[in-house]
């Protein structure tokens, strides 16, 4: 069956094309100081595609030393994958079942996706706070250069991803939804690629469609795939890199899907620091499929891919921001207030393992739990009964898991956000299918040494988010990366079990499908489609609103609707600021200013004098007193604190 990957193969070799050939006309732009001009980006992408269709046919001879690829020979029949899902069904019709009801759960899911990305503006907490301003400013600012901010995380997170939602803010005439489509197409490629590392790993379709899916319904894969939220363009660029170097080993053996690979992996760090955390999970998995075909790579070989990662730290890495926070701060990941508040201090060796211990057993106690599940007293109940012996095993090893210790927040053992845009992990899905997927495909799929390598990049990457950060419980859509190693095993469990003598193991196996499934199932469409912030239908009482969500037109409404007491402050803003105006902010808390823009970003938000000619000033009593003829704008809590606003005409 990996011979049939060859749609895969083009679709994803274009994904990763395209995306590096967005990267360089989004830095070249933004050099230009015409990152904001849409007639620029057209032309840059017109003038990279056609030098990459150019030299497209001389690079795959090149690299395959003149011969066509056994892959592009054999080519891909979609009658041959439908004939295949017809004889794997017949074979195993309760499995086949089970593998087409999550595909068809993902299916609805996605289409409700779908409809809140297109119909809905962003209102999640980072996306308003940091994020969507972020953005506005390099817009206004036409390029991608520092900027003096309110907000720290507006200039120290790297550029990567920010430039792919610029991207698609351009290319949907400047809609707010072109950046929630963004991160969407990437959740939709991500489970692309983990469908085709499946079916290398099993050789099946549909048990891969089951994985796919599995992954899918995950609650936090679900809650941020249609936000801002800059970790789905890691995830994809991980799992690309993930699915090219397993197909280098399963079937191909070509040098072009190593050098893909490791252009991935240049991508993904430039889009967010968090890539560099999977690093090690990704070098486990390389070295796997590397031992296999240690034979195949020759000096020319080595040497092609170290000028290969050199070109992507070039164009993908340095220009992200690592430099650019080198030489603002002195560090790559910028300011030292910025690194102790997210990162652990350097507290010896002892205490180091120690707090990673007790992250570790923080998180695994928010991995049991019923994220998806309807908002109910007895939801909580089952919860808090599910995770009480995982906080008194904890206890009893010694690890203080509810002192505050060293984390951004107190550990809750009992949180729980039914489907959360910020606080949701993984849900049942984790527990139920790729946990048992990973000890079933230890002894049930062919390729042993890439499965410990899959299950041994899982634990890494825990071991390096609970080392390397402090605790906080918004963690959980950074854990959606655990899905890109344990979700193509779950495709184990969807294999028909071998026959052997006795016929009760089979049958317990299959009792535990179908309970496994249709909670995964209830789960992953009650998150998709009753989200919190966003439920297709809500009834009075039950949350903020009454009726369809779609209702609510409204553009502040959708903006606040995560924090609705707000909404009086920012219209008092609009109606008083001319849409035009350049403002300046003074000691102005960040949350949710992305709204002070203004539609289609109309306003110039500044926070230096030397960014403009500002008409008016904001700024808070934490700045100075109100003067005769300052307007009022309400009151904002910062830091435990609470601040006055003003706003003043100049």
């Amino acid at each position: 069956m990996a011979s049939g990957l060859a749609p895969l193969d083009q679709i994803l070799g274009i994904v990763a094309y395209s995306t590096g050939g967005i990267f360089v006309v989004g830095y070249t732009l933004s050099w230009m100081g015409l990152l904001n001009h849409t007639m620029a980006w057209l032309v840059g992408i017109a003038v990279v595609a056609a030098i990459c269709l150019l030299g497209r046919g001389l690079c795959r001879r090149l690299l395959s030393g003149g011969a066509e690829s056994k892959t592009e020979r054999q080519g891909f029949a979609w009658a041959h994958l439908f004939r295949q899902i017809g004889e794997e069904f017949r074979a195993a019709p309760v499995h086949g079942t089970l593998s087409l009801l999550l595909f068809l759960a993902l299916a609805a899911v996605q289409i409700a996706q779908l409809l809140i990305a297109v119909r809905l503006a962003p209102a999640n907490h980072d996306s308003m706070t940091y994020i969507m301003p972020r953005l506005a400013c390099y817009l206004q600012q036409g390029s991608l250069d520092f900027f003096e901010s309110n907000y720290v995380a507006m200039t120290v997170h790297f550029k990567g991803a920010t430039l792919l939602q610029v991207f698609g803010y351009l290319m949907t005439g400047r809609a707010e939804w072109g950046v929630q489509l963004v991160t969407l197409v990437c959740s939709w490629l991500t489970l692309l690629s983990l469908f085709g590392i499946a079916i290398m790993l099993t050789g099946r379709v549909l048990p891969a469609l089951a994985a796919a899916a599995a992954a899918g319904l995950a609650a936090n894969f679900i809650m941020i795939s249609v936000t801002p939220q800059l970790d789905m363009p890691v995830t994809l660029f991980v799992v690309m890199s993930l699915y090219f170097v397993i197909r280098w080993r399963a079937d191909s053996g070509r040098l072009h899907d190593l050098l893909l690979a490791i252009l991935c992996v240049a991508m993904a760090c430039g889009a967010k620091a968090s890539a560099l955390l999977l690093l090690p999970s990704l070098g486990a998995v390389f070295l796997a499929c590397w031992w296999g075909k240690r034979s195949t790579l020759g000096i020319s070989g080595w040497a092609t891919m170290a000028a290969t990662a050199l070109l992507g730290g070039v164009l993908f890495v340095l220009p992200a921001g690592y430099y650019e926070n080198a030489s603002q701060y002195g560090h790559f990941m910028g300011p030292n207030s910025w690194r102790k508040a997210v990162i652990l201090p350097a507290i010896g060796p002892a205490s180091l393992a120690k707090e990673a211990l007790t992250n570790t057993a923080r998180y695994a106690i928010h991995f049991v739990g019923l994220d998806g599940f309807p908002l109910t007293e007895e939801t909580l109940r089952w919860q808090s009964s599910l995770r009480a012996p995982l906080v008194a095993l904890a206890a009893r090893a010694g690890l203080d898991t509810l002192g505050m210790s060293e984390g951004r927040q107190p550990f809750q053992p009992d949180l729980f956000w039914t489907a959360n845009d910020d606080l949701s992990f993984a849900g049942p899905v984790l527990l139920l299918l790729m946990l048992p997927g990973a000890f079933i495909a230890l002894f049930r799929l062919p390729n042993r040494l890439l499965v410990i390598a899959l299950i041994l990049g899982a634990l890494l990457y825990l071991l390096a988010q609970s080392a390397s950060s402090r605790y906080d419980p918004w963690r959980g859509r950074s854990f959606v990366n655990l899905s890109l190693f344990l979700g193509p095993l779950v495709a184990a469990l969807f294999c028909p079990s071998p026959r052997g003598k006795s016929r009760m193991g089979p049958l317990m196996m299959q009792a535990f499908l179908v309970s496994a499934t249709v909670v995964v199932v209830f789960c992953g469409v009650n998150g998709g489609f009753f989200r919190y912030t966003s439920p297709f239908y809500s009834t009075q009482g039950t949350i903020f609103f009454e009726g369809s969500i779609f209702n609510q037109t409204d553009r502040m409404w959708q903006l606040c609707r995560g924090n609705l007491p707000w909404i009086e402050r920012f219209r008092r803003f609009d109606e008083t600021v001319p849409k035009d105006a350049c403002v300046l902010f003074k000691k102005v808390p960040p949350e949710y200013q992305y709204l002070y823009w203004g539609e289609g970003l109309s306003r110039k938000i500044i926070f230096d004098p030397s960014q403009g000619d500002p008409a008016y000033l904001l700024f808070s009593s934490r700045h100075e007193k109100a003067q005769d003829g300052d307007l009022p704008m309400g009151s904002v809590v910062d830091d435990g604190a609470t601040l006055e606003l003003f706003l003043r005409k100049l």
